[in-house]
């Protein structure tokens, strides 16, 4: 599934619970997503949570308060506040997963947002929570093999948990419940970012993640040369310039 897909539309999957359509709550949805894609982050969380006003169980709002609150997170300069971010993005997705568990995209939301928690914990606090993020995106893969951010979140789990020294990794495998540290590499890694880019070229993420993995393996000419085609791309969201930014910062790092 084309993460685009996921941002722009409010289409309700298989198993969603639902019970009377809330026309107001589809209105603000609409509302949110145009914000959104403008780039207004203020506004397009302003439309979701007057929506959730009206229907607090309204999944397509919950996932949309949920994926404001995870940009609003990137972008954020202070650290309590970018956490602060996640772990409302983390409580909506909980949420939404609960109300339909059997929709890929609030198993994908969940992973994401506990993903971008682990990635600024330390090591003790990291461990539950990127066992979290694995959970929920293979959640999402086993209802929807084509899901782009689930993908793309699967690829940067496997690429953060390969970097880890070898010692670290086997204790992890042996000693907690991080099951991706026994399968985590560069290939597997590679290849689900690859996925996500081929199901989804406008998911910024995943490339920002691969030119990274490419610097991490020694392959300076690829990632320049998708830094580049990041730089091309036009923004869709809050966190784009954010992205092209960072990616272009992490090339002075190696």
């Amino acid at each position: 599934m084309r993460l685009a897909a996921v941002l722009l539309l409010a289409v309700a999957a298989p198993g969603v619970a639902q019970s009377r359509p809330c026309a107001p709550c589809a209105a603000r949805a609409a509302q949110s997503d145009s914000a959104f894609i403008l780039g207004d982050a203020a506004a397009a969380l302003e439309h979701a949570l007057m929506g959730l006003k009206q229907d607090s169980n309204d999944v397509a709002l919950l996932w949309r308060v949920a994926r404001v609150e995870i940009a609003m997170g990137m972008v954020a300069r202070d650290r309590a506040v970018s956490e602060a971010h996640y772990v409302r993005a983390t409580q909506l997705a909980r949420r939404a997963v609960a109300l339909a568990p059997n929709d890929a995209d609030m198993h994908f939301w969940l992973a994401a947002a506990l993903g971008r928690r682990a990635l600024r914990a330390g090591f003790r606090s990291a461990v539950p929570l990127a066992s979290g993020t694995y959970k929920a995106a293979s959640r999402a893969l086993i209802i929807d093999s084509l899901h782009a951010g689930a993908h793309e979140v699967m690829g940067k789990l496997h690429s953060e948990v390969r970097k880890l020294p070898w010692l670290v990794r086997r204790l992890a495998a042996a000693l907690t419940s991080l099951d991706v540290a026994r399968t985590a590499s560069w290939e597997s890694a590679e290849m689900h970012l690859k996925r996500a880019n081929a199901l989804d070229p406008t998911l910024m993420l995943a490339l920002v993640d691969l030119s990274q993995l490419y610097l991490r393996t020694g392959r300076w000419a690829k990632a320049v040369a998708v830094v580049e085609q990041l730089e091309r791309m036009p923004r869709r969201t809050p966190a784009d310039a954010y992205l092209q930014g960072e990616a272009r910062r992490r090339l002075g790092w190696y």
